[in-house]
């Protein structure tokens, strides 16, 4: 639990770099969503707005890294190789929650409770808003289930949710790795002039 104190900054940090794709994901999805609802549409938007955030993700893990490697060096910390997994596993914390609720109330629901049915639903909805980036790309891969019953769609749906949030934490640890170890993706490593 040391590591959530010591870097509950990044942690946030993390997470409202999320927030700010979101809105910028929301935007997009209803400013062209009013012109176009094509799946394909929506997929290709999808991929725009997470490959943007993986961006936003890469240079921030990245920097820590580097910061980290600076402190390791100098003898303050100890070296702790999946620091960007962990930080980005405790920043998706919300995200995991909201999509495993939407299921968990979905498949209540299945038993005929009405109220579950409404919590699943009102889960999916905040879900997609707090993981707007990845709208498209669920929405996409889960169309193999529309001829299912509405509930075994949303459930479907909301485990989509569950899973995406591993594209940003794998993103997150790639870029930490690389921070550490003073790698650029495009080039070698860095100037030698820090040295």
């Amino acid at each position: 639990m040391s590591i959530l104190k010591r870097h509950s900054y990044d942690i946030v940090k993390l997470y409202i770099d999320q927030i700010g794709i979101n809105v910028f994901s929301l935007i997009l999805i209803f400013a062209i969503g009013s012109v176009s609802s094509s799946i394909g549409v929506q997929l290709a938007l999808s991929v725009f707005t997470t490959l943007f955030f993986g961006f936003i993700l890469y240079t921030t893990a990245w920097d820590m890294g580097a910061k980290d490697r600076i402190s390791c060096d100098s003898g303050r910390c100890a070296a702790c190789p999946l620091k960007g997994l962990i930080l980005s596993l405790f920043a998706n914390i919300p995200n995991f929650l909201l999509s495993l609720l939407a299921a968990v109330f979905l498949l209540i629901s299945k038993t005929g409770s009405e109220a579950m049915f409404s919590a699943g639903t009102a889960m999916i909805t905040l879900t997609k808003f707090t993981m707007a980036i990845y709208h498209g790309i669920v929405h996409a891969a889960a169309s193999f289930s529309n001829g299912w019953s509405v509930v075994d769609n949303a459930v479907v749906i909301s485990l989509g949710y569950f899973l995406v949030p591993v594209i940003s934490i794998a993103i997150t640890q790639f870029g930490y790795s690389f921070g550490f170890k003073e790698k650029k993706i495009f080039g070698g490593a860095m100037d030698a002039k820090r040295k």
